[in-house]
């Protein structure tokens, strides 16, 4: 057999390059870690030529300088941010006697924030400006046959309708012509490197943007499941739990699958039917991976959790950019290649 001092010695060196490679990995990622400084001194240069050519009188507000982003998000993020703070220029701050009248001081505000949470950072643009009219909107939305004329929608489904591409027409509806436009630019820019967009609005009192982004793209902490013979990889920063429950305990809402977990309704998402997989036997217990995003929450049903992995993300290239719900492919140690979801 092998002797016992080279096992150890063998165990010692391989740990030792363990810890070499982890602080190798940490050394390039602050490498490629930027402060959102750099993205604010070109916003702000920017906005202030968009509000002189405008005739609007705006203080800008930057906060979360050192707030730390990859470079190569944040190079992605320049555009979005842009489209945002100029909605909020054209669309959101009125002019100063239109302030004046609504007991408003006359110079509006703009406030983007930049904090982190957990393994994201969020972005906020907000303004206190004329906020967005609900109301025109669904007007709207029901002359182009997106809702039908006295359908319960709520205030989440009206906004949502922003993002819709070309949803804002010029036809005498000023006063949204401009909040919509862009807004699937936006929100497709930001699917683009795995994060999220939503507004949040009050009529007469102003309209916040809120962006969540990835910290990084290079490096996710995954937790590994398995569904029948296919691994994926959900990425830590988007999951709130994990449970295990019986297949009786799944009810059927309106053709969709959901469980109840502590009062609130849960949808449940099968990877098997997105991803066209042959189904697993629901025998026994099944798991389910709850992941949230911008406030929104599912559960992932999958057959076994495998257990937690850093993993190094690299993209699909051209040919799979219509795949939805993939955020890219990783390769394992074994040399297998598993799919990362984009949650």
């Amino acid at each position: 057999g092998v002797p016992a001092e080279l096992l150890m010695d063998f165990d010692k060196t391989t740990s030792n390059m363990e810890k070499k490679l982890v602080d190798l990995r940490d050394g390039v990622m602050d490498i490629r870690m930027v402060p959102m400084g750099q993205l604010y001194n070109r916003l702000q240069r920017v906005s202030k030529k968009i509000a002189k050519d405008l005739g609007k009188k705006v203080n800008l507000q930057f906060v979360g300088h050192d707030t730390e982003l990859d470079k190569m998000i944040m190079e992605e993020m320049v555009s979005p941010l842009l489209h945002i703070v100029r909605n909020s220029l054209d669309h959101g701050i009125e002019d100063a006697k239109d302030r004046k009248a609504k007991g408003k001081p006359d110079t509006g505000n703009i406030k983007v924030s930049a904090y982190q949470q957990g393994n994201h950072v969020i972005l906020e643009v907000e303004d206190d400006g004329k906020g967005i009219d609900l109301g025109k909107i669904r007007k709207h939305a029901v002359k182009r046959g997106d809702f039908k004329e006295g359908a319960a929608v709520s205030k989440d489904d009206v906004l949502g309708l922003l993002f819709k591409p070309g949803f804002s027409t010029k036809e005498g509806v000023t006063e949204i012509s401009g909040r919509g436009v862009g807004m699937d630019i936006v929100r497709r820019e930001l699917e683009k490197v795995g994060g999220a967009v939503e507004i949040r609005s009050t009529m007469g009192e102003g309209t916040r943007v809120v962006l969540t982004l990835p910290i990084t793209l290079a490096i996710l902490q995954a937790l590994l499941i398995r569904n029948g013979s296919r691994t994926f990889a959900v990425p830590m920063g988007s999951i709130q739990e994990t449970i295990e429950l019986s297949a009786h305990e799944i009810k059927t809402m309106q053709k969709q699958e959901v469980i109840t977990l502590r009062d609130r309704t849960l949808p449940l998402i099968r990877l098997e039917r997105i991803f066209d997989l042959p189904a697993d036997d629901d025998e026994g217990s099944i798991y389910v991976v709850v992941v949230s995003m911008a406030n929104r929450s599912m559960g992932l049903v999958t057959g076994e959790l495998i257990g937690k992995q850093d993993v190094v993300i690299k993209p699909l290239g051209e040919a799979f950019s219509s795949s939805v719900g993939l955020a890219g492919a990783a390769e394992l140690g074994d040399q297998s290649t598993i799919l990362v979801l984009d949650v």
